[in-house]
């Protein structure tokens, strides 16, 4: 049994996956029969502050990201989080983005296009495959909960106080 509050689970084929549980991480190689806790960060990193994951996503069998927030000792948010791997889930690094705000979910179409978003009406968006997020202008300063595309030209945003972007 876990001892964390499961905020997303994601499986990237039919055996392998991940359950994002806020300052934990747990991965599975046997389809979710059982789960070993993951560290994909190292607390020097983060000196002034402690990750917290609230969602994964992988474009392909290689590449993912965590997105989340760094928080301060009193749990609140003093950065954004972007995590990435190019090899499966091996290593992870920091990304980077151009926002402080708590990021809440992400969503990838192909290969090289993808979305995040976040409190505060935040949008970041890469052509890239993820080397480069740039911060999109949502016209909404409500937080947007959840990200889904259709395609690269056709997606949605959802969040606070039933607000619903389209693009």
């Amino acid at each position: 049994m876990l001892d964390s509050d499961i905020k997303l689970e994601y499986f990237i084929s039919e055996k392998n996956g991940y359950l994002v549980a806020a300052r934990k991480m747990f991965v599975t190689n046997d389809a979710g029969e059982t789960w070993r806790d993951t560290v994909i960060f190292r607390q020097a990193d983060f000196k002034n502050g402690t990750p917290e994951f609230l969602s994964i996503r992988f474009a392909d069998k290689r590449r993912g990201f965590v997105v989340g927030s760094v928080l301060n000792r009193a749990g609140a948010v003093i950065d954004s989080l972007v995590m990435r791997t190019n090899d499966g889930g091996d290593t992870w690094q920091r990304v980077i983005v151009p926002s402080k705000a708590e990021l809440f979910h992400l969503d990838y179409t192909g290969s090289s296009h993808g979305w995040i978003v976040g409190d505060e009406g935040v949008i970041l968006s890469t052509v890239d495959r993820g080397d480069t997020w740039v911060l999109q202008n949502s016209k909404t300063r409500l937080a947007l909960f959840n990200v889904d595309f259709r395609d690269d030209e056709e997606g949605y945003a959802v969040g606070e106080k039933g607000v619903i972007l389209r693009t």
